[in-house]
């Protein structure tokens, strides 16, 4: 019998929580897992928004119905969040802006999309009120897991007793920080008895040493090891995606895209409090970390360029247009502060001022997608900026359907 890993999110270069998924790619990865005595997986799919995780899962579903290499050994689909804690820490890589208290709505529309391969769901029952999503997956026969929580002993009791079994990578999806007792691997680890326990087992995630002291109260039979693989696992070093991430390894980063962003129309005296401070997370302060991160390397090298895709809305005010508008007219001025401060340091810096473009967030709304912007000609245009010599740089581009705006 080979290995059978409940946890892999994507594996030799292909990312299941890619917004594109290659069937024949997806069947060298099997081809390859087979190769290596991994008799089977379950293909992870993890938090994003409702509708970039059903497309996602749809994808995969697709691939694994219609390809018998591929579902030899893809053998289903494990959900890991959207329903998780949002505090740092606990949400580990998982994207706060789409974290959501789980319901049973929601829960359908992922298992649908899904196409009946779910089978396994990891949430946090503190964010699953009366425990009603956990009991109706329970029902009808979909393992229930503990992840990314911060469940009080009791919370996680009253979730066993309406049918959760397992608990998700043991000792991560926590912070690395906590009280020294009442904490949640220790909560766990004392209901380990009524819980099937995972544990990403490679002396990184968990130090041996500890892994040693978890088996020894859990144990070995009640223990399962996972890897939470991603993309770069099983190559060498080089940058890689996992769902909004992009991981390096080795090499170095030579393009930022600063993409991530999110769009919540209306008007600043009536939308919802805590929208600006959503978008500002979102807009904002996504691309002022990242690029921080990455900054000191393309500085160091005196080389890079940084793309930050502002919009239209960075330019001119809109009807209800709110808190969008403003954290868009933010990042704009990220982008112009950053160009000055970058210009001795040779690393470029490009605003993107796109207006209406056709992506996912125009689905259903009736806007016919030949009347603006396809997404490909805002990608065409940042390659075209890349090619230029390191004397020269293009430090805004502005592109609107040729029909003007909407």
């Amino acid at each position: 019998m080979g290995y059978f890993d409940l946890q892999v999110n994507g594996y030799a270069g292909v990312d299941f929580n890619g917004d594109s998924l290659d069937a024949d790619e997806v069947e060298r990865v099997c081809l390859r897992l087979e190769a290596q005595d991994v008799e089977g997986i379950l293909a992870t799919i993890i938090t994003d928004s409702l509708p970039v995780m059903e497309a996602r899962l749809r994808r995969l579903a697709d691939v694994v119905q219609t390809n018998a290499s591929v579902r030899r050994v893809i053998r289903g689909i494990h959900i890991e969040g959207p329903f998780i804690n949002p505090e740092p820490g606990y949400r580990g890589a998982h994207p706060v802006d789409a974290i959501r208290p789980a319901d049973l709505s929601a829960m359908e529309r992922l298992l649908e999309n899904a196409g009946g391969l779910t089978r396994l769901v990891t949430l946090a029952p503190e964010c699953d009120s009366g425990l009603q999503v956990t009991r109706e997956l329970a029902e009808t026969g979909i393992v229930v897991s503990a992840g990314h929580t911060d469940a009080s002993r009791d919370e996680l009791q009253e979730a066993i007793d309406s049918g959760l079994t397992m608990f998700t990578h043991l000792g991560n999806g926590c912070p690395a920080t906590m009280p020294r007792h009442d904490n949640i691997i220790q909560r766990a680890l004392s209901l380990s008895d009524q819980l099937w326990s995972c544990f990403i087992a490679d002396g990184a995630h968990i130090p041996f040493f500890a892994l040693r002291n978890y088996l020894d109260i859990t144990g070995v039979d009640r223990a399962i090891v996972v890897t939470d693989a991603i993309a770069a696992a099983d190559l060498g070093p080089g940058t890689y995606r996992l769902g909004r991430w992009v991981l390096e390894s080795g090499l170095p980063v030579d393009v930022l895209v600063n993409n991530a962003g999110q769009f919540i129309y209306g008007s600043l005296f009536e939308e919802a409090d805590g929208v600006l401070e959503k978008l500002i997370a979102v807009n904002l302060y996504s691309a002022y970390h990242l690029t921080r991160t990455l900054l000191p390397a393309m500085m160091a090298r005196k080389a890079g360029h940084i793309f930050n895709i502002c919009s239209i809305a960075s330019l001119k005010a809109y009807h209800y247009g709110g808190a969008y508008g403003i954290s868009k007219y933010a990042l704009a001025g990220f982008s112009a502060n950053l160009r000055e401060e970058m210009k001795e340091h040779g690393v470029k810096v490009t605003a993107v001022y796109p207006g209406a473009a056709y992506t996912d967030s125009w689905a259903g709304s009736g806007v016919d997608p030949h009347r603006i912007m396809e997404a490909a000609d805002i990608a065409r245009m940042v390659i075209a900026a890349t090619g230029l010599s390191p004397q020269a740089t293009v430090e805004e581009i502005v592109l609107r359907p040729q029909l003007g705006d909407l």
